[in-house]
């Protein structure tokens, strides 16, 4: 059985970093997907990880269109920014 550590919590770590080699990962994606047949099952592999990277920036962020506005980093105020300020007054906190 896997045992969860107390003091972690739902703050991903380096997410400025990350975030931006998502980005750079998703352009390609989105790039390669213009290269295969449209509809088939190659497209729908990228799209699928396109969009779990989508999924991944709007938890970070807060901000569904992360990448659509062109960000790379978290704007103040959003849900990872929260989540850390949370994190840092309740060290306990799941």
């Amino acid at each position: 059985m896997v045992q969860r550590s107390r003091g972690r919590g739902d703050v991903i770590p380096h997410s400025a970093e990350l975030l931006k080699v998502l980005g750079d990962c998703r352009k390609r994606l989105i790039d390669a997907s213009t290269e295969v047949r449209s509809f088939g099952a190659a497209y729908h592999s990228l799209s699928m990880v396109t969009t779990a990277i989508d999924a991944l920036a709007t938890f970070m962020t807060g901000h569904r269109d992360h990448f659509a506005i062109g960000g790379s980093i978290p704007p103040e105020g959003s849900r990872g920014m929260i989540l850390a300020a949370r994190a840092n007054d309740d060290p306990n906190s799941d």
